[in-house]
């Protein structure tokens, strides 16, 4: 079990949420009995919907090829599932069952924590670069008091922009203090894609260091370097 704090960016409040580690499936029951194994449910249907839009498959071709009824399906994209659903689906899209698991809730030694004053920038994040949203608490306002980023494996957090606190974004201060170091499998696919999805490219791949990169930027100033080691390790 660990434990998250959320900080709620409008009234200063803090909640702290408890989370499970996401179970290993078992042989019955479903898979979200307690807010963690939701928000992990949750996750679990978008990467099922993920793997079948990857197959152009509808929801009808998945159901028939798991020999589940096509509601079994729609529940289980929208994060309602048991662990035999899961299987069945996970056998029918030739994957293991974990590659249809979110990472496991745990807590890095540090985890950095970005502001952002748009709610709709984390679809941005999540369709250009390929992050996951884990976490997501709008304010209701086109803003958000907190968010959480699974960026191919390692975490961050995000905080909803308040400037009278000093909690800014680069696109409303003017200035970028930081840039993200982000290791991905192959950075030119990854430039190629970010580039289509009208990412600003501030430096082309290249290699440097030891390693391939290339620096963008998001809509909100926020820099990133996506890299992949030269010798391919």
């Amino acid at each position: 079990m660990i434990s998250i704090v959320g900080v709620g960016a409008a009234v200063g409040w803090r909640v702290s949420v408890v989370f499970p580690t996401f179970p290993v499936p078992s042989t019955h029951g479903t898979l979200h009995n307690t807010l963690g194994d939701r928000m992990n449910a949750t996750a679990a249907g978008r990467r099922i919907r993920r793997h079948r839009d990857r197959r152009a498959w509808t929801q009808a071709h998945l159901a028939q090829a798991a020999g589940v009824s096509l509601r079994t399906v729609q529940r289980a994209e929208e994060g309602r599932l048991s662990a035999e659903t899961l299987s069945a689906i996970a056998g029918a899209l030739d994957v293991e069952v974990q590659q249809l698991m979110p990472p496991q809730w745990s807590v890095p030694a540090v985890r950095p924590v970005l502001f952002y004053a748009r709610d709709a920038t984390l679809d941005w994040l999540a369709t250009t670069f390929g992050f996951e949203v884990l976490v997501r608490y709008p304010d209701g306002h086109g803003g958000l008091h907190h968010a959480e980023l699974d960026v191919f494996g390692g975490q961050v957090m995000i905080g909803g922009a308040l400037p009278d606190r000093g909690w800014t974004t680069p696109e409303l201060a003017g200035a970028c203090t930081h840039t993200t170091y982000v290791m991905v499998p192959d950075v030119d696919a990854h430039c190629a894609t970010a580039r289509a999805a009208g990412a600003e490219i501030l430096s082309e791949p290249a290699d440097a260091h030891g390693d391939r990169r290339y620096l963008t930027r998001d809509p909100e100033g926020h820099q990133w370097w996506f890299v992949t080691p030269s010798d391919g390790s």
